[in-house]
């Protein structure tokens, strides 16, 4: 299951799994819900989603996206959802560092930080290890999600 939340067009989907999308069915104004060939739940697509779901409330035992793999703070969840933060970005602000700080923990620039903060940064597999270890977390929590 993945769940993502577009900002910039305040959309929130639910994908159940990853298969055909045989019928589309709007439910109501804002809500779209997919269904395969054999009548089972594909997708929900919410438009407008800050009017139905409080993110800032929203518990974050929903984030543990695959079997084995940690759980993301709420804090990191909602802060990548509500302002459009990147996983780098959020964790930093999650533990409360400056980018000059990580940036000193991890031998880089301030600049540096600043540049793999934006989403869709592109990191080394070294500096995703040099960071996480810096911010005490696992490399993977440090991946993007969806």
């Amino acid at each position: 299951m993945k769940i993502n939340y577009d900002v910039a067009t305040d959309s929130l989907y639910i994908d159940f799994r990853e298969i055909q999308i045989a019928q589309s069915k709007e439910v109501s104004k804002d809500v779209n819900i997919d269904y395969a060939k054999n009548g089972s739940l594909v997708k929900i697509n919410i438009q407008n989603a800050s009017n139905y779901v409080d993110f800032r409330k929203m518990t974050s035992n929903i984030f543990s996206f695959r079997e084995n793999e940690p759980l993301l703070p709420h804090d990191v969840v909602t802060t990548i959802m509500l302002d459009g933060d990147s996983m780098l970005k959020a964790w930093r602000r999650h533990t409360s560092l400056t980018q000059a700080e990580l940036a000193d923990r991890v031998g880089m620039t301030q600049a540096g930080i600043a540049q793999l903060e934006r989403p869709g940064g592109i990191m080394r597999k070294a500096t995703l290890e040099k960071l996480a270890a810096a911010l005490e977390i696992e490399p993977q929590q440090l991946k993007e999600v969806g």
